[in-house]
Formats: structure tokens, C-alpha cells, sequence
């Protein structure tokens, strides 16, 4: 597995955070690892590697960051725009993804936990460059419209 740091513009924040990739040659699918709530680095205290390292065995480059606030990004969220924010965010690391020739553009997906699993939707419902959804031990979202 091969680790690469990045920093990435997204909405008012600028943000640093990991890609990890096969050895391999690309491109390859991409898997955009959306945090909980709560002030989370790029490898979510350690949590994330196992998961990274499942994907990267399948061929898969995996991308998380510094959340606003925590490692090296700055900025903190607006907390009356949180989700609407958390979700430009995203919106941006899928941008920087397809920007890059080692990703294939067309099969980016998202990874979630918990808080995640408002965000992830909110992102693919205004979105065609999501190709698929992780959501893993996340709240049902019949309560909230996206559209």
C-alpha cells in the first residue's frame, strides 16, 4: 500500500488529509472515507487502516482528511450549517479525486459511519459522480429530505 499526503480546497476550508493506493498500476476505483461527528483526523484515531488496507487487497485507493479544526486542517464548521457544510466538503474531495489520473473517475464511492449516513446521501442525491455507498451502523434517514 502506497501512502500519499494531499491537501485539498474545499468550500471556505482547506484541508489536509491521506490517499492510500495500490502498488499497482492505475487508474483505480476510490473509496472516500466520510467521518462521524466529533473532531476526527485522517485515519479516524487508527480505526480507518484495517478498512484501507481490506480495499486496498481489492484494488481500491482510499481518501480521508483532517476534519476542520483537528490535525493539521483549519477552520471549524458553522454548527447551523454543519450538514449542509460536511457535505460541501465531500463534494470537494470528489472533485480533487477526478482531477487526479490515477483515480477512475467514474467509480468513486463514499464510506460512512454514524453521523455520515446523512451526509453520504445528501452528497449522491446532488450528485452523478458518487457510483456507489458504504453506510455502516448509521441512522435511517426517513426523517430528513434531501431534495
Amino acid at each position: 500500500m502506497i501512502s500519499e499526503e494531499i491537501d485539498f480546497i474545499a468550500d471556505r476550508f482547506h484541508l489536509f488529509g491521506t490517499l492510500v493506493k495500490p502498488e499497482t498500476p492505475g487508474p483505480w476505483p476510490a473509496v472516500i472515507f466520510v467521518h462521524w461527528s466529533g473532531p476526527t483526523n485522517r485515519g479516524c484515531h487508527g480505526w480507518y487502516l484495517p478498512i484501507w488496507e481490506r480495499f486496498v487487497e481489492q484494488g481500491y485507493a482510499c481518501m480521508s482528511w483532517d476534519k476542520p479544526g483537528t490535525g493539521e486542517s483549519g477552520g471549524e464548521y458553522d454548527r447551523v450549517y454543519l450538514f449542509q457544510e460536511r457535505a460541501n466538503v465531500v463534494e470537494g474531495a470528489i472533485r480533487f479525486l477526478k482531477r487526479r489520473g490515477d483515480i477512475d473517475p467514474e467509480s468513486i464511492g463514499l464510506w460512512g459511519i454514524s453521523q455520515a449516513g446523512w451526509i453520504m446521501p445528501m452528497v449522491a442525491a446532488g450528485s452523478k459522480d458518487v457510483s456507489f455507498i458504504i453506510a455502516v451502523s448509521c441512522a435511517p434517514n426517513d426523517t430528513v429530505s434531501y431534495i
